[in-house]
C-alpha cells in the first residue's frame, strides 16, 4: 500500500487532475467549469508548467469553440445564456480572461503535441461523461441550427489543444501549404 502511496504522489498534478477530477465533477455542465475548477485547484500545487500548459490549452480549446458556437448559432447562443441565466459579457469574460491570463504569461509560445493530446484526451473525457453524445452537446447547452455547427465547434476547440504563438515552426508549417492566387 505503501508504494501506491508514493507513486500517487510522485504523479504529475495534471495527470492527478486527469484522472481524478472526471470521477468528482457533476455531468451534465459545461466544460468551461469543469476548467475553472481545474484552475482552482491547480494553485494548490506547486507551480507546473506542465500543468499550467494543460490549463492553457484547455482554456484556448473553450475559447475558440465557444466562439464559434455563437458566431454560427447567435439566436440559439442567447437563448442558452438566458436558460442558465448568464449574461453575454461574463460569458465573454469568463472566456477570454483565461485565455489573456495563460497568454500573458507565456503558455502558447511554445509547441507542445503531447501537452495537446493530454488535454484533448481529458475534453473527450468530459464529452464521453457529459450528455449523450460525444459531438452533439444540444443537451448540456443549447440546440444548434444546423447540425454542422457541432463539427465545426470540435474542430477548433482541437485547435485550441494545440494552439501556439511559436514563430520557428509554425511559420515553417504555413508555408507548405498551398499558395493561394487572389489575381488572375
Amino acid at each position: 500500500m505503501g508504494n501506491i502511496i508514493s507513486t500517487i504522489r510522485n504523479i504529475g498534478p495534471h495527470i492527478k487532475l486527469i484522472a481524478i477530477t472526471p470521477i468528482l465533477y457533476p455531468k451534465n455542465i459545461g466544460f468551461t467549469r469543469w476548467n475553472f475548477t481545474n484552475m482552482a485547484i491547480s494553485f494548490l500545487y506547486p507551480k507546473s508548467d506542465a500543468l499550467d500548459k494543460f490549463n492553457a490549452n484547455n482554456s484556448a480549446a473553450i475559447l475558440f469553440s465557444s466562439m464559434i458556437y455563437y458566431l454560427t448559432n447567435k439566436d440559439n447562443f442567447y437563448l442558452w445564456l438566458k436558460k442558465v441565466n448568464i449574461s453575454h459579457s461574463s460569458e465573454k469574460i469568463g472566456h477570454f480572461l483565461p485565455f489573456f491570463y495563460y497568454l500573458y504569461n507565456g503558455k502558447y509560445r511554445k509547441f507542445d503535441l503531447n501537452m495537446g493530446v493530454v488535454s484533448l484526451m481529458y475534453e473527450l473525457i468530459w464529452s464521453s461523461l457529459n450528455g449523450k453524445s460525444i459531438i452533439n452537446k444540444e443537451d448540456i447547452y443549447y440546440g444548434a441550427t444546423y447540425r454542422v455547427t457541432w463539427y465545426l465547434v470540435w474542430i477548433f476547440a482541437t485547435w485550441g489543444h494545440f494552439f501556439t504563438l511559436d514563430n520557428k515552426s509554425m511559420p515553417k508549417l504555413l508555408t507548405k501549404l498551398p499558395r493561394l492566387s487572389l489575381h488572375q
